[in-house]
């Protein structure tokens, strides 16, 4: 934008390890992504947030290794978004639209079989419907929604 931006924020990674084989790692992030000076040809004011950022973000990973020969691996991941607007206020050509927060989990579990490492997974347990983003210059918004659940199984071979 001719007017510019200001992004301020912070983030915070912590990688832990609590016990022999339980190992969690976290991130935070904070931004304050705001317009710096209004700019009528996007419709947007002095101090408006930017479109499609979040203000936090935070992603949760915790696994556990048992210790035995299959090296069998369990482990969840949650990850958070906090809601944001799809345009700017004034935008007539793209009409303004909130995407809400939401709040996604994975599971997964893993077993060493020789030299294959196999896995199980469940990508969005609860089948969240997450507003990704959203187009709205034709009409009614067109939203991209998270992946709805997933459940799937992988193998890889180590030679």
């Amino acid at each position: 934008a001719a007017g510019g931006a200001t992004v301020e924020g912070a983030e915070l990674s912590v990688n832990a390890r609590f016990l022999d084989g339980l190992t969690a790692t976290g991130a935070l992030a904070y931004q304050n992504a705001r317009m710096s000076e209004n700019e009528p040809r996007l419709g947007a004011r002095k101090d408006e947030r930017l479109p499609n950022v979040p203000r936090s973000t935070a992603t949760l990973n915790v696994d556990y290794e048992f210790s035995s020969n299959l090296q069998p691996v369990i482990g969840t991941t949650v990850r958070y978004v906090s809601d944001r607007m799809a345009s700017f206020d004034g935008n007539l050509g793209f009409p303004q639209y909130r995407l809400p927060e939401y709040t996604s989990v994975d599971v997964r579990f893993g077993l060493l079989l020789g030299n294959v490492n196999t896995r199980l997974y469940v990508h969005n347990v609860f089948d969240e419907r997450g507003q990704l983003s959203a187009g709205t210059n034709f009409g009614p918004p067109h939203v991209s929604i998270l992946q709805p659940r997933t459940v799937g199984v992988g193998a890889s071979l180590q030679f």
